[in-house]
């Protein structure tokens, strides 16, 4: 009699934890559901609870115990084909990837007509593993060929593996397909850039935004496009309406704007665009630099100066704030200065040969011939050839 009661009580306190687990799942709380299911685990070892804590684990973000789970249910002899495809989701969020391709295998030959081979070469793209991704796809399309993501997946890997022209045959199947889907038109417009093919990609990124179907990335695709094609005007119109349209707007974003205006000349909103990058990004360089130069050809000199020096500061490894003071120096004839701003634009890594030649001139017109002579010893060595080099000097023997 008490033997009975005794298997009765553990059999009701087995039916709490996993009734509660189960009730747990459906509602949602996977953790609690897991935490259910493994104490019920302790008392009778099932495959459908095993297969339950699996589950709750996976939901729970419990990869490992998941693992374990799934192992065990395997072990008992009690898998199928979703088993191991959940295994393998297991595995992968584990980033144990070569584990989960395994299991994805075995669910297969488990069921040949799934899509493993499809979850195999999302894996593979994930790696970056295109020529594996390539072959997977294609099998997996031998079976379904008519699977959009399977074509999805196959245009892209072609383009990453550098076979533009296939691709774009898979993309413009895919167009033909579903006419009012933009994402295939977008990725036609992707390929065209990547090929240099800039005015191709130009048309089909302005059609898709008249068509209201242009995502944030793309209107920048097309912006810097512009930039590319020294097309400023509209180049600029691109990086205003980002900016118009974002809830936080982007320094670089502000700085490329500013960068289309001052190219197509129009200053004022250059410099606006520039103070706006400095707004979002107080110690980017590269907006300073900007607003010396436009300083400097309005011929306020202080102004330009203070900017250059504050992207000199700013721009550690850029040679370009120390060019920008040289050449602002020169024109005021502080010559020593000057000289002493070319040579820094050497150090940071300028290479052209008229940087030495300013940095030269500068020391001649300062009367500091043996700096000069120092300068252009190392200037004749990299251009033995350059008539200006003999020029100068000429002018230091005098």
């Amino acid at each position: 009699m008490g033997t009975t009661i005794a298997a009765w009580m553990l059999l009701s306190l087995l039916q709490d934890d996993a009734e509660l687990g189960y009730k747990a799942y459906g509602a949602g709380r996977f953790a609690e559901a897991a935490d259910r299911f493994e104490k019920a685990l302790v008392k009778q070892k099932t495959p459908q609870l095993w297969t339950a804590f699996g589950h709750a684990s996976l939901q729970a973000e419990r990869w490992e115990p998941a693992i374990g789970a799934y192992r065990e249910v395997i072990a008992l002899k009690a898998d199928t084909a979703d088993i191991h495809r959940s295994l393998a989701r297991a595995l992968s969020m584990a980033g144990r990837i070569d584990e989960a391709i395994a299991s994805l295998r075995k669910a297969g030959t488990l069921d040949p007509d799934g899509s493993d081979s499809l979850s195999i070469a999302r894996l593979r793209i994930q790696r970056e593993e295109w020529l594996q991704a390539e072959f997977e796809l294609i099998s997996y399309l031998r079976s379904v060929p008519s699977s959009i993501e399977g074509l999805e997946s196959l245009a892209f890997v072609l383009g990453r593996l550098g076979k533009p022209n296939e691709a774009v045959e898979f993309y413009r199947n895919l167009e033909r397909r579903h006419p009012t889907e933009t994402k295939y038109r977008t990725a036609l417009a992707r390929l065209a850039a990547s090929q240099t093919h800039y005015g191709e990609a130009i048309e089909s990124l302005e059609a898709l935004r008249l068509l209201g179907g242009l995502k944030e990335e793309d209107e920048r695709l097309l912006a810097d496009l512009y930039l590319q094609e020294k097309m400023y005007a509209e180049a600029a119109a691109c990086y205003a309406r980002r900016l118009a349209v974002s809830a936080s707007p982007k320094a670089d974003d502000a700085y490329r704007l500013g960068h289309a205006y001052y190219e197509s000349k129009q200053w004022t909103s250059a410099k606006e665009a520039f103070q706006k990058v400095l707004s979002i990004d107080p110690a980017h360089g590269g907006a300073f630099l900007y607003l010396g130069h436009l300083a400097f050809a309005q011929g306020k000199a202080d102004e330009a100066r203070k900017d250059f020096t504050e992207a000199f500061g700013r721009m550690p490894d850029s040679p370009q704030p120390a060019l920008a003071l040289g050449n602002l120096e020169l024109k005021e004839s502080s010559f020593i200065k000057a000289a002493e701003a070319y040579r820094e634009a050497l150090k940071r890594g300028a290479t052209d040969s008229s940087v030495w030649y300013d940095l030269v001139f500068s020391w001649v017109k300062a009367g500091r011939r043996d700096e000069a002579r120092v300068a252009l010893k190392e200037a004749l060595r990299q251009w033995p050839l350059d008539e200006r080099f003999r020029g100068l000097l000429q002018e230091i023997e005098r």
